[in-house]
Parts: C-alpha cells; sequence; structure tokens
C-alpha cells in the first residue's frame, strides 16, 4: 500500500506544472480573475487528491484479496478502533470535564460495554484463533474485565466455534497421508472440546482401543503469527503496560504448533509420575507417538469431568457443608468484591499466604496421623 501511494506522489509534479500554466495564464488585473484562479487550482488539486485516494483505495483492496494476514489485521481495526476512540473520548469527558469520581463513571462506562462488548464478541467470533485464546484467558480476570465482556468470554472456556467432522477427517488423512479407515474403526462427529488452534474428539482404533483424538487446525499456526503481531501493535496503541504480558503469551503459545512435543511431554510427565510416591493419585494419558504427527495427537481415553464441571461441583460440596447455595456463594463473593472495590483494595484472588501456611500444617498432620495409624496397625 506505501508504495502504491509513493507511486500517487510521483504523478505530482506534473500537476504542479499545469497548476504553474494555470496561474501564468490568469490576467491578475481582471476582476474575475481571483475567482478563476481559485476554481483552477481547486480543480487541479481535487482531482490529484481524488486520484490517489482512488489509487490508495484500489491498492488495500487488492492487498486485502490477496493477503489474509492483511484482510485479518484491517478486519480487527476496522472494528476495534472506533471502539477504542469512543473510551478514550469517554475518559476524558468523565476525568477531565466533568472530573466525576470513579463510582460516578459506571454509567458512562457501562452504555461503553452494553454497546460494544456484543460487537468485540462478533469479531472474536468471526477471526478465531488467537482471538480466541486471549478472550479464554480474560475469562479468568473477574476483577479486570467488565461484567459485560466477562460473560461473553466465558461462553468460550468450553463452547469455542468447532469445525466439522468432515474438515476434521481431510486434517487428519492431509496430515498423516492415509486414509481414515487405516487408523481409526470409527471417530465420533462430535467433538469433546474446541479451542483456538484445535479441536477433540473421541475415536476408536483398529484394535477397538478407545482413544482421544487432538486435531490442530491448518491455519491456526499462521494466523497466530500475524494476529500476535496485530494485538502487540494495538497493544503499543491502546495500553502500552500490556506489551510485556503479549511478549509472554508469544513466546508460550510459540511451543504448541507441534503436537509431536506434547506427546514427548506426555510421555515424559506420566513415567515421572509413575515412579513417584503419586502414582496412586494422579494419572497421566498415554500417548501413541506411531499415530502422532505435527498436527495430530492421539492419546489414552481417561473419563472424568472437564475442568469446569469439576469446579462447579466442588463449589456445590462447599455450599452444602455450609447450608447455603452456589448461587448465594457467588453472590456474598460480589458483595465482598464491591466493597473491596470501593474501598480501593484489590480482590481477593486466592487464599492468603497465612491461610496457605495453616492448610499446610492441616495437611501435614493428617499425613502424621495416617502414618501413625499404619505403624500402630503394623504393630499389632
Amino acid at each position: 500500500m506505501l508504495s502504491s501511494l509513493r507511486r500517487a506522489a510521483v504523478r505530482l509534479p506534473a500537476n504542479r506544472q499545469q497548476l504553474k500554466s494555470t496561474l501564468a495564464s490568469a490576467t491578475p488585473s481582471a476582476a474575475n480573475a481571483q475567482p478563476k484562479l481559485s476554481s483552477n487550482v481547486l480543480g487541479v488539486l481535487g482531482k490529484g487528491a481524488l486520484a490517489a485516494t482512488g489509487v490508495a483505495a484500489g491498492a488495500i483492496y487488492y492487498r486485502m484479496q490477496t493477503d489474509e494476514g492483511f484482510s485479518r489485521s484491517a478486519y480487527f481495526y476496522a472494528k476495534v478502533l472506533p471502539a477504542y476512540v469512543d473510551y478514550r473520548v469517554t475518559q476524558f469527558y468523565v476525568e477531565d470535564i466533568l472530573k466525576l469520581a470513579d463510582p460516578d463513571q459506571d454509567e458512562y462506562y457501562d452504555r461503553l460495554h452494553n454497546r460494544y462488548s456484543p460487537e468485540i464478541f462478533d469479531v472474536i467470533l468471526n477471526l478465531k484463533g488467537f482471538y480466541i485464546k486471549i478472550a479464554q484467558l480474560s475469562s479468568t480476570r473477574d476483577d479486570f474485565v467488565p461484567k459485560q465482556y466477562l460473560d461473553r468470554a466465558k461462553q468460550l472456556q468450553s463452547d469455542a466455534p468447532a469445525k466439522s467432522i468432515d474438515e476434521v477427517v481431510a486434517i487428519i488423512e492431509q496430515s498423516t497421508g492415509k486414509p481414515i479407515g487405516a487408523l481409526f474403526q470409527s471417530i465420533d462427529p462430535t467433538p469433546l472440546g474446541a479451542a483456538s488452534i484445535g479441536q477433540v474428539h473421541k475415536a476408536i482404533l483398529l484394535d477397538g482401543t478407545t482413544v482421544v483424538v487432538k486435531v490442530q487446525y491448518p491455519e491456526a499456526e499462521k494466523h497466530f503469527r500475524n494476529d500476535i503481531g496485530t494485538i502487540k501493535s494495538f497493544c503499543a496503541l491502546a495500553q502500552p503496560a500490556h506489551l510485556p504480558t503479549m511478549n509472554e503469551i508469544e513466546k508460550q503459545f510459540m511451543n504448541e504448533f507441534d503436537y509431536r512435543k506434547e506427546a514427548d511431554h506426555l510421555s515424559e510427565v506420566r513415567a515421572n509420575i509413575q515412579a513417584s510416591p503419586y502414582s496412586h493419585s494422579f494419572v497421566v494419558p498415554r500417548p501413541y507417538p506411531d499415530l502422532c504427527t505435527k498436527d495430530l495427537l492421539v492419546m489414552e481415553y481417561l473419563q472424568g469431568k472437564s475442568l469446569l464441571d469439576g469446579i462447579h461441583q466442588h463449589f456445590e460440596v462447599i455450599a452444602n457443608e455450609r447450608h447455603t447455595t452456589v448461587d448465594a456463594l457467588r453472590a456474598e463473593q460480589d458483595k465482598e468484591d464491591a466493597e473491596r472495590d470501593a474501598a480501593g483494595l484489590a480482590r481477593r484472588t486466592g487464599p492468603s499466604e497465612e491461610e496457605l501456611r495453616r492448610y499446610q500444617k492441616l495437611l501435614q498432620a493428617r499425613d502424621t496421623w495416617t502414618a501413625t495409624k499404619h505403624v500402630l496397625y503394623d504393630y499389632s
């Protein structure tokens, strides 16, 4: 696009020559010379500007049609930049003009949250990939993300968009170079889950073993590299303080695009756990290295609950012990958060250091009592 703009600028000397001829042909003594001259000048400049604008627009359109990364970035900025400007204008208005206290600003910001959260969520769903990952990470920050955005982001914790089973089969066959029937008896068309770079299905091997198949989207790595650049450039403009975080995320996620490495890590962790005293408490699924590729991970199927379901069940137990409900616990937490916000205190996001120490002592006492019971039993 910049080269096209430069080419348009090269034509301007010819327009200047035309402008010079117009000036020379004007008669200063004529009563209508000034209006005519102005009209000619504006006409020349207008045509030049229109030509440059047309060239630039054409270059942008061509780039968007031929460069998917540029198209994704342009779409992101076209949707997000107006929202950012609106937020900044509102911030200036409520802080510098109205000089409102923080609680009194909420009404103005809530209007923006209600207006833009559906639009930003649509951007995430349309672009998918890394944008879904950012939304999933944000969904865990109740203390940081406005509720309107948080409620939508939480939908992606276990309900990210998935590809069809035909697309999944095509990815598997392309990655392994084998027909699907040479690898599996069957594969469940309904995914167990979908994430930012791939999705997971239950399948049955030719020998009847039930396994889990994790498939990486073919465009995932390419989109990630482009999208992280777009997000970082936006952070540099809007929130420079978040750039170190984005750099760390980029470094960590670049290791996720080779499932063979993940299979190696599974094997290593599995072996270490099995050789440790905790082998009876933890189970790590066994990978099938012969079936794994860069874009395909096949591992042992373990029956269990999702993390979200497990957390919810845990809080149900706590609620029952306190003779209350999960909703009541959530309301109690929301009230405490609001009180801490009003007092200018950070929200409680976990146990304090003192609480962790007490819990550690409790575990040590429990282990000591368990060992003592075993000794007494053996002695008797």
